[in-house]
């Protein structure tokens, strides 16, 4: 929600948030049919695949569509003082909004990882490469890293039993240790 006191400048990047918020949710909405098949006849309209996504969706288009107006109409009642800046503080203003991308793109990294390493080692790389990333650099930390991994795998391969296609790197190793690994790592 835009308010008065806010920055000239992130009163503006908010509005191109918003309006990108609506162009990308509602070019979602447009693609939704050809994303998801129809429910088989005599089912009901409840049982099709793309209601609850596109009620979703419909939502984030309509509260993006409100809060661009709204954000709109404070800047046309609250304008401000003076001249709001030069272009540069606003594209600077709008790469933070991107900043956490790269948080993103770990996870991204980490789920590639699983189907080559597996679940506890592409867990360890992705927990010990954020404890990195934040600053938290020494052996302690590498150690904190290690035990949440195996906290990981004693939750959901051991306690929950939840499957996970096993990793290419287990085929390295010889045939009762790869199932060794398949099963609980």
């Amino acid at each position: 929600m835009s308010q008065p006191n806010l920055n000239p400048v992130k009163r503006q990047a908010l509005l191109v948030f918003y309006a990108a918020n609506f162009v990308f949710s509602a070019l979602l909405l447009i693609l939704m049919p050809l994303a998801t098949k129809r429910a088989p006849k005599n089912q009901g309209w409840w049982t099709e695949p793309a209601l609850m996504p596109s009620l979703a969706l419909a939502l984030m288009a309509l509260a993006s569509v409100y809060l661009l107006i709204q954000g709109m109409y404070q800047l046309r009642k609250f304008p401000p003082d003076q001249f709001v800046g030069s272009r540069s503080a606003l594209l600077k203003e709008l790469f933070q909004w991107l900043r956490p991308l790269e948080f993103f793109l770990y996870y991204i990294i980490y789920i590639w990882l699983l189907g080559l390493v597996g679940y506890f080692l592409s867990s360890f790389i992705f927990i010990a490469g954020l404890c990195f990333r934040v600053g938290l650099r020494n052996l302690r930390w590498l150690g904190v890293a290690l035990l949440i991994s195996l906290a990981l795998i004693a939750l959901f391969r051991w306690g929950l039993k939840v499957w996970i296609p096993p990793a290419d790197l287990y085929e390295l190793f010889p045939r009762p240790i790869r199932i060794f690994l398949m099963r609980n790592f």
